[in-house]
């Protein structure tokens, strides 16, 4: 399983239902992507961006797939002009990857005392 998240912040804040439906129907739309939820942030904070989806799929092929499939390119070319930027980023679900949260303690403390 492959976690796709990608955000989003707009040009114009009233652009956000439209692009929501947009990147929202492409989860019966994409073979291998099995569910995509998200949408305007729930909070607004100075480094908040605009808009939030996580897209889960089935492996990465259906990742590599889905950047070419007529759907998606469809929704980008709707969409594209209304994004003033994007960050996308692709989790992999290895359960070698997980960090608990005594392992991120550690890691913050030493990062603070390096400085």
């Amino acid at each position: 399983m492959i976690t796709h998240l990608i955000l989003m912040n707009l040009s114009q804040a009233g652009d956000s239902p439209f692009v929501t439906a947009q990147v929202l129907s492409l989860e019966s739309q994409v073979p291998g992507l099995t569910k995509v939820r998200g949408g305007p942030s729930a909070v607004q904070l100075q480094t908040t961006w605009d808009l939030g989806f996580v897209m889960t799929f089935v492996d990465a092929d259906a990742v590599r797939a889905y950047q070419t499939h007529p759907a998606h390119l469809e929704v980008g070319s709707k969409v594209r002009e209304m994004i003033r930027e994007m960050a996308t980023c692709d989790i992999g679900d290895d359960l070698s990857l997980e960090t608990s949260h005594d392992d991120v303690s550690k890691i913050t403390r030493s990062a603070h005392e390096q400085r």
